[in-house]
């Protein structure tokens, strides 16, 4: 397109504008040495800052009373990373690139929140993921494998031998102690990802993929038959635990699993 001396420029749509601004009020603008550092990588160069202003004792005060908390800082940022994705969702422009661009010029918190989204967000549409995701904002790294391999689970063809292997070896409702399920679970896993889990991640890992209830099944106790002894058994109700409904794209029946289930 021309500028106003009839020379020839580049024409920028406004989603570019959108992205760039995105990036710097979320990046550069937000985080006191992002700018500095940013300058410096580019540059080459030692860029330094300016010397503090100085605040009266006033100003102190009112910064005190205004302080918001650590939770909410972090809040915030995951705030502002599901805002950002929002708007690339409505503007065409939800893709791994974009994501990236935001990622990069983004604290630790939202950092994680789109790494975990760009993970998932093929496969589920992105109101839920994003509200998944939102509950799981405080919780440790276990949290997320369990939401990541509910949706790939899900999301795997109907045919994909792993889901075959695991649906045929259960027989719904019927009760099995733990030992029984990391007998059924094991060797399915070695077969396709030639690892071994131990017996508790074989069980969290199938809740992941199933309805499963926990129940007590009490037995005759041989040493004192008025007393018996309760074992802890889980009952397989049904697929799709986390209620999943709208379907992005399924995963091909010839699939590699390997790096897509976090065992």
């Amino acid at each position: 397109m021309k500028n106003i001396d009839g020379e020839f420029v580049p024409a920028y749509l406004n989603i570019d504008s959108e992205v760039e601004k995105m990036i710097l009020d979320s990046g550069y603008y937000m985080y006191p040495n992002a700018l500095k550092n940013e300058l410096s990588k580019l540059h080459n160069v030692h860029v330094t800052t300016l010397d503090p202003v100085k605040i009266t004792k006033s100003q102190k005060s009112a910064e005190k009373s205004s302080t918001i908390t650590q939770k909410e800082y972090f809040e915030a940022d995951i705030e502002n990373a599901k805002a950002n994705i929002k708007l690339l969702e409505s503007t065409g422009k939800l893709n791994d690139e974009n994501l990236e661009k935001c990622k990069k010029f983004s604290k630790r918190a939202d950092r994680d929140f789109y790494a975990m989204f760009m993970k998932l967000y093929m496969y589920l549409e992105t109101d839920t993921l994003l509200d998944l995701l939102w509950e799981i904002r405080t919780k440790n790294r276990k949290a997320f494998k369990t939401v990541n391999n509910a949706i790939i689970f899900w999301s795997l063809d109907d045919n994909h031998s792993f889901k075959n292997d695991i649906s045929s070896s259960l027989i719904p409702n019927n009760i099995y102690s733990s030992n029984e399920l990391d007998r059924i679970i094991t060797p399915i896993i070695q077969y396709h990802f030639f690892k071994t889990l131990k017996p508790r991640v074989s069980i969290s890992l199938l809740r992941s993929f199933y309805k499963v209830d926990r129940t007590k099944v009490s037995t005759v106790n041989p040493n004192a038959p008025s007393n018996p002894i309760a074992y802890n058994k889980y009952k397989v109700i049904g697929s799709n635990p986390m209620g999943l409904s709208i379907h992005k794209v399924r995963i091909s029946q010839d699939e590699n699993l390997i790096g897509l289930l976090l065992l």
